[in-house]
């Protein structure tokens, strides 16, 4: 016979800016998604001396859910992608670096996203799609003028 009753253990963490917030046990307003729930959210979070700690905590681990410090997941990806083009924050965890221009991979970048394509880049291109044909056993392509 098994003593298991069901409940689970509670952990154990150290105290933080969560146990402030005017949000507790109000769950299910800050994750539903609906623009009038999201409104409701967003009063709580006015009035609540924790949204500036949770809202950063919502933007630097990347939360991809809710609403967190008063901003919603849509206005958070706003606010990082604006940190990250002015270098006052890093681009996501777990990813890769852009390639460097003159590489065949900055190349298709430039074709991918409409940015203008130095010639570096054409260059890295031409020679990547020559040894392509090369391995392929294709003729090169001819040159027209």
């Amino acid at each position: 016979m098994s003593n298991y009753t069901g409940a689970v253990p509670e952990t154990k963490r150290k105290a933080d800016w969560r146990d402030q917030g005017a949000c507790d046990g109000q769950s299910e307003l800050f994750f539903d998604g609906t623009a009038a729930v999201e409104a409701a959210a967003k009063d709580i979070c006015r009035r609540c001396p924790v949204m500036l700690s949770c809202r950063e905590w919502a933007i630097d681990n990347r939360e991809a859910y809710g609403t967190w410090g008063g901003m919603t997941e849509r206005e958070r990806r706003t606010l990082l992608k604006i940190r990250v083009k002015d270098g006052t924050d890093k681009p996501r965890r777990g990813g890769r670096p852009r390639a460097a221009c003159g590489t065949a991979s900055a190349y298709d970048r430039h074709v991918k996203y409409g940015e203008p394509i130095d010639q570096a880049c054409r260059d890295a291109h031409a020679r990547a799609s020559a040894e392509k044909r090369a391995r392929a056993g294709q003729a090169p392509l001819k040159a027209t003028a």
